[in-house]
């Protein structure tokens, strides 16, 4: 009888822990299944970053890890200029490895390429010359131009033409013919234009050498080049040319204002060199134009801004954050009233400027 209870105790101990044991297992289920949705809601908050800071309601905090992440999403300004450049530019990069079979075939093009009223005629320039009195035709003529810059005309010998222009050839032509004929009528055009080979060096996309026309200019040749590369500045560009001294070419003023004085024509052995970006700065929230920008030594909030388009609509000015990178170390905030210090305010390179919208402070 003893031994029946004792065996029937040991059941019931033998019961109970198999069934603390089954609730244990339970509750380890249930704490590693809610461990894990935590961990996937916190790598799905991680994940769902705003684009912008416009879009984005947060105060950036932590801000070494918000303001970079903003910082490197913005796109660069100026960039989509040269989004359409040629593709066949890949192909043209290195122009001395090109076969001299395809020459002929490229140079068959440039017959039907418009002529500036500026452009200055060159060896290779192919002209086509005609005179005539009433309906009478005294000389119709193609001459080239030669590598001494001359050309041969009937009646008048060589003439020396470089650097002149179509107009300036005319008006030579047409005082040289009144020794011969009277009234005299002349006409000049091009029959062909010559070929110059420039070199676009530094940080551009597709650096080489090419082939372009004599009308080519500094802006068209960046375009065959694919503009400057990730890493290449979009201000400091430089055309060199043998015995003179660097020209610059800023894309910026062209951008901002429409300004192409630095699209100036090119010549045969021109090389432009395109320098590594300077500093930059993004700026972001409600401006007209988010962006990265790439400033020089000296710029202000206020001029920034200015790069940007101004304000937005709903732009709070009276107090614009600045995120500024301080010795490689840390990121921390300024509050800048863009009315009374923009213009004082100097920007350093990896400034983010935010502009909260009004009522969002």
């Amino acid at each position: 009888m003893k031994q029946s209870k004792t065996r029937a105790s040991r059941r019931r101990a033998r019961t109970s822990m198999a069934t603390a044991q089954d609730d244990l297992c339970v509750l380890l289920i249930i704490m590693v299944a809610a461990t894990s949705t935590c961990l996937a809601q916190d790598a799905q908050e991680e994940a769902t970053v705003p684009t912008t800071f416009a879009d984005s309601e947060e105060k950036l905090y932590p801000p070494d890890v918000k303001a970079g992440e903003f910082f490197a999403q913005l796109p660069r300004f100026g960039d989509n200029l040269f989004e359409t450049a040629p593709a066949e530019a890949v192909a043209l990069r290195y122009k001395e490895q090109a076969s001299a079979a395809a020459r002929p075939e490229e140079e068959s093009l440039l017959v039907s390429v418009p002529v500036p009223a500026d452009y200055l005629l060159g060896p290779g320039d192919e002209l086509a010359i005609r005179c005539w009195t009433g309906a009478v035709e005294h000389y119709a003529d193609t001459v080239v131009v030669s590598q001494q810059g001359t050309v041969y005309v009937e009646l008048l010998g060589e003439l020396a033409v470089h650097g002149l222009t179509l107009a300036d050839l005319r008006q030579m032509l047409k005082q040289r013919f009144a020794g011969f004929y009277q009234d005299t009528q002349v006409t000049v055009t091009m029959a062909r234009i010559r070929t110059i080979d420039v070199y676009v060096t530094g940080d551009a996309k597709w650096p080489g050498r090419y082939s372009l026309t004599g009308t080519a200019t500094a802006f068209s040749a960046l375009y065959r080049a694919g503009g400057p590369s990730e890493i290449g500045s979009l201000r400091s560009i430089s055309l060199l040319r043998k015995a003179e001294p660097p020209r610059k070419v800023d894309l910026y003023a062209y951008l901002l204002s429409g300004d192409r004085s630095g699209d100036v024509p090119l010549q045969s052995g021109d090389t432009i060199f395109v320098k590594p970006a300077g500093a930059m700065v993004g700026i972001a929230g409600q401006v007209r134009r988010e962006a990265r920008y790439e400033i020089q030594a000296g710029t202000t909030l206020a001029e920034a801004v200015q790069m940007s388009g101004g304000l937005g609509a709903a732009g709070y000015a009276p107090n614009v954050e600045v995120w500024r990178v301080a010795e490689h170390a840390d990121r921390h905030v300024l509050n800048v009233n863009l009315a009374e210090e923009g213009d004082s305010f100097a920007l350093q390179d990896g400034d983010l400027v935010l502009v909260r919208p009004v009522g969002g402070i």
